[in-house]
């Protein structure tokens, strides 16, 4: 059974006021495996708390599409619509099925898409089903060559080679381009990833070292081998934390200058390495320096730890996933856990990207909603998170949203493409990374 080791912050505070709300757990059926349970009566915001800000990043947070140092529900951070109340004395309604449509892409493997109406309007809804039980199947982080570099999750996808594909994590929009929690890929290993992540407990979907699929915390560990003790925040992470020290390594691509520092140039330190020996050690941030070992930055009482560090000495790094993931992408908080909701908001309406892992580990649901448009309105973290659990996820996360939401697959006629419609209309958004689903056997014919 997939859990968190614990519940805590926001998380736990949700899961509290779901509780003190009387929210309950929609059931299982025939029917429910067709439509969402309806949604509970809980009120309020899950968007997370929001931590003392200096001025730039007040200033970063009006700018639209940045979610840095507040949790978002989407990276555009584009107006929400607002789900329709229930009429006074109206009673919810089960939502009624207008079209469904299934297939079998490969063996193990399904697309589902189908649109339902209720109260609030019209949905469509978009699912990939993964039998981890089924042979040939595998999975992988997907991204560009650099975590500065975005494309689109067709383009990772056909890249890779995979059957198929959804947008993966929050990234810095407005500014780095990087995706903001923990990333691994099963050869590179850890591409990024923070200490403590950029809302608390890292939530992540990985597969750990047994290749089961997990939904929790994941955190980034990463040292100095020479200075263990110093303070390593992170590993190619859009921002250093205030008073550490961040780590850059090729998979960066380039290095972007004080925008890693939040704008903070006074206390700040930036020392190159290059074949395991120190470089160069400055108090400016270079910008548009390829990456070709390894580059820190630090800010703050850090700024002063790596100024004693001497040009020609050695420096080498050691860095992993806490607990070791082979697999990872993260998003911005759990829908379920245990089988238990742990969001609250039932009013801001996005287009959404969510996966699921049932009680079991062994099925995966990968489901995009789409929204901002007349034909779909979007969903809320409670919908979601209902329609999950109707859909047999025991656990899920929530991924990236907005014009992000992306599902990349097979279709029906056996040519590869993007099975929703991304809110941004025609034009596909570039994206940080995503998952990938892969098939190493023989194909069936198109239906």
């Amino acid at each position: 059974m997939l859990s968190f080791p614990r519940l805590t912050g926001s998380i736990l505070a949700g899961a509290m006021t779901c509780a003190m709300l009387g929210a309950t757990a929609p059931a299982t059926s025939a029917s429910a495996a067709l439509t969402p349970a309806t949604a509970g009566t809980a009120t309020g915001t899950d968007d997370g708390r929001r931590d003392r800000l200096g001025p730039l990043q007040r200033r970063a947070l009006r700018e639209r599409g940045t979610v840095m140092g507040r949790p978002g529900q989407t990276s555009d951070g584009a107006r929400p619509g607002f789900a329709k109340p229930l009429p006074r004395g109206a009673r919810a309604t089960t939502p009624v099925v207008t079209t469904d449509s299934t297939y079998e892409i490969a063996p193990g493997l399904t697309i589902r898409e189908w649109d339902q109406t209720d109260h609030r309007g019209p949905v469509r809804a978009n699912l990939l089903t993964v039998d981890l039980n089924a042979p040939n199947i595998s999975l992988d982080y997907l991204g560009a060559p650099y975590a500065v570099r975005r494309q689109t999750v067709s383009q990772m996808g056909t890249a890779a080679g995979t059957i198929g594909a959804v947008n993966g994590d929050f990234f810095d929009i407005s500014d780095t381009g990087a995706a903001l929690g923990v990333g691994v890929d099963r050869e590179r290993g850890l591409v990024q990833g923070s200490e403590t992540g950029w809302i608390p407990e890292n939530a992540s979907f990985y597969l750990d070292a047994a290749g089961q699929p997990q939904i929790g915390p994941l955190a980034t560990r990463a040292k100095l081998r020479q200075r263990p003790r110093w303070p390593v925040s992170g590993v190619n992470a859009p921002t250093v934390a205030p008073d550490s020290i961040g780590l850059y390594t090729s998979d960066w691509g380039w290095t972007k200058g004080y925008s890693v520092t939040d704008g903070e140039a006074k206390k700040v330190r930036e020392v190159v390495v290059v074949g395991g020996r120190i470089v160069s050690n400055s108090h400016r941030l270079s910008k548009g320096r390829k990456v070709k070992g390894q580059v820190m930055v630090a800010r703050g009482k850090s700024a002063a730890l790596l100024k004693s560090l001497k040009v020609g000495r050695k420096a080498t790094f050691k860095y992993r996933s806490k607990p070791g993931a082979t697999v990872a992408v993260s998003g911005d908080r759990p829908l379920l856990l245990n089988g238990v909701r742990t969001v609250v908001n039932d009013r801001l309406l996005h287009p959404r990207t969510a996966v699921g892992v049932d009680v079991d580990g062994r099925k995966l649901l990968f489901l995009v909603i789409d929204g901002r448009s007349e034909a779909s309105r979007g969903y809320t973290m409670v919908e979601l998170a209902n329609m999950m659990q109707a859909l047999g996820a025991d656990s899920a996360l929530n991924l990236d949203g907005g014009g992000s939401s992306t599902l990349f697959s097979r279709k029906a006629t056996g040519e590869m493409g993007v099975i929703n419609e991304p809110s941004d209309g025609l034009r596909e958004r570039k994206v940080a990374n995503g998952l990938g689903i892969f098939y190493a056997g023989e194909l069936p014919p198109s239906s």
